[in-house]
């Protein structure tokens, strides 16, 4: 099984998926896993500063801007504390 690592904008995300710009997009039915840093930032009562999710997805379709990525049930998001990642 091929593994890569690569740095992504996400233009547009929502509960069950994202649109991903890239000029490189992977052909259709691939499986991904996502993994993004998300800000928390006004959430006063909770002490991390922000938190990593990851999810599973498939790769829907792709274009000349980028590809959407469907996701899957299986996801974790996992606060993270201090400055690290």
């Amino acid at each position: 099984q091929d593994s890569f690592s690569e740095e992504f904008h996400i233009e547009n995300i929502c509960a069950g998926g994202a649109f991903i710009k890239t000029t490189t997009s992977l052909p259709v039915g691939t499986d991904v896993t996502l993994d993004m840093v998300l800000a928390l930032k006004g959430m006063r009562d909770f002490p991390a500063k922000r938190s990593q999710i990851s999810v599973a997805g498939e790769v829907l379709r792709t274009g000349k801007k980028g590809m959407a990525i469907g996701f899957g049930k299986k996801y974790s998001i996992t606060p993270i504390f201090g400055e690290a990642l």
